[in-house]
C-alpha cells in the first residue's frame, strides 16, 4: 500500500531545451531549458546537469545549473574549434530524474572570413605617404573590433601601425611610408580562433621621379605562385603596361626556345588595359590544351604599338607538377 501510493507522489520531470544545432568558431550560444511535469506544471530547483561526448569543441559556462519558479534555467556555450559534439543533460527531481542528448556541430571560422587589403593610391612618390586599407568579412561572425596586421612582405619602407582594430564595418587601415622609389607588397592579415592565416596582398608603386615611370615598366613583370604546380591550379601573370598600345602578347618558351603557349590581347580588354596594371592567369598548358611539364621556362610579354615593340619583359618561371 505504501509502495503504490509513493509512485503516485512521483514527479518525473520532463525538460525542452532550445538552442542553436550549428555555430561557428568563436561564436556563443545559451541553452535554454525549461522543466515541468507530465502535466505541463513548472518544476523549481530541478537539477541540471551536463557532460560532453568530447572536450575542445566547445566549452560550457556552467557543469550544473538550477531551474528558476518558472522551470527555466540557462548555460552558455561557446565554439572552440571545428567538429561535432553530443552534450548530455541529466535533470534531477528530488528522488527522479530525467535525460536527454543534444548535438552541436561547430563550422571552421576560416569558411567564413575572407580579407581584401588595397592602397589609397597605386602610385606614390618617395616623399609621400599612402593608406593601406584592409576589409574584413564573414558570412556570419562578427567583424567588429577584429586585429588585422599589416607588413611589409617585398620592397622596402615602414608600415605603422602594424597591428590595427575593424571597426563596426570590418574596416581597418594603416599608413605606409616608403623609403625609397621601389615597387612593394603589402600584406594585411587576420588570425581566426583556430590559428589559420587569412590574408590578402597589395602592391604600392614608389617613383621618386617622372623619369622613374620607365624604371618601373621595365621591373613591372610577376608570375606567382612560382614554380607553379603543387596544390595551384593556375598561376598569375602581372604586368604594367603603358599609355597608347595596340597589342600584348604573352608568349610563353621551354628551354629549347620553342614556343608552348601564346596569347595576344588587343588593347582595351582584359590584360591590355592602357596606363594600368593588368593580370592574366595560365593554367599550366599549352596551346593545345595539354599541361606542360615540369621544368624551368621562359615568360615573355611584348607590348606593340602597332608594329613597333614598346617595351619586352622578361622572366624565367617554373612549373612543378
Amino acid at each position: 500500500m505504501y509502495a503504490f501510493l509513493l509512485v503516485l507522489l512521483t514527479v518525473i520531470p520532463v525538460i525542452n531545451i532550445n538552442y542553436r544545432d550549428t555555430l561557428v568558431q568563436g561564436d556563443i550560444d545559451t541553452l535554454y531549458i525549461q522543466a515541468t511535469d507530465s502535466q505541463g506544471t513548472y518544476l523549481q530547483d530541478v537539477k541540471i546537469i551536463f557532460n560532453l561526448s568530447s572536450s575542445g569543441i566547445v566549452e560550457l559556462g556552467d557543469s550544473v545549473v538550477y531551474t528558476d519558479s518558472q522551470g527555466k534555467a540557462e548555460n552558455t556555450i561557446l565554439a572552440d574549434s571545428p567538429g561535432s559534439v553530443s552534450i548530455f543533460i541529466n535533470a534531477v527531481h528530488e528522488t527522479d530524474s530525467a535525460y536527454d542528448t543534444i548535438a552541436v556541430c561547430v563550422l571552421d571560422s576560416s569558411l567564413h572570413f575572407s580579407i581584401s587589403v588595397y592602397p589609397a593610391k597605386n602610385r606614390v612618390r618617395s616623399n609621400e605617404k599612402d593608406t593601406i586599407y584592409a576589409h574584413l568579412s564573414s558570412e556570419d561572425s562578427l567583424v567588429a573590433g577584429r586585429t588585422v596586421h599589416f607588413n611589409i612582405v617585398s620592397g622596402s619602407g615602414q608600415v605603422f601601425p602594424e597591428a590595427t582594430h575593424t571597426d563596426i564595418n570590418g574596416y581597418a587601415y594603416t599608413v605606409f611610408t616608403p623609403y625609397s622609389r621601389d615597387t612593394v607588397f603589402i600584406e594585411g592579415y587576420f588570425i581566426n580562433s583556430s590559428n589559420r592565416k587569412i590574408a590578402d596582398t597589395t602592391r604600392v608603386i614608389v617613383l621618386s621621379s617622372e623619369a622613374d615611370t620607365e624604371r618601373v615598366f621595365r621591373d613591372s613583370l610577376f608570375f606567382y605562385p612560382s614554380p607553379l604546380g603543387q596544390g595551384a591550379s593556375y598561376a598569375n601573370i602581372e604586368y604594367l603596361v603603358p599609355a597608347n598600345i595596340s597589342t600584348v602578347e604573352v608568349r610563353i618558351l621551354d628551354a629549347f626556345g620553342n614556343t608552348v603557349y601564346l596569347k595576344r590581347i588587343s588593347s582595351g580588354n582584359a590584360g591590355a588595359i592602357p596606363d594600368s596594371w593588368n593580370r592574366i592567369q595560365w593554367d599550366g598548358k599549352n596551346n593545345n590544351g595539354k599541361r606542360v611539364a615540369s621544368g624551368m621556362y621562359i615568360l615573355v610579354v611584348r607590348v606593340y604599338r602597332n608594329t613597333t615593340v614598346l617595351k619586352e619583359l622578361i622572366k624565367r618561371v617554373g612549373v612543378e607538377w
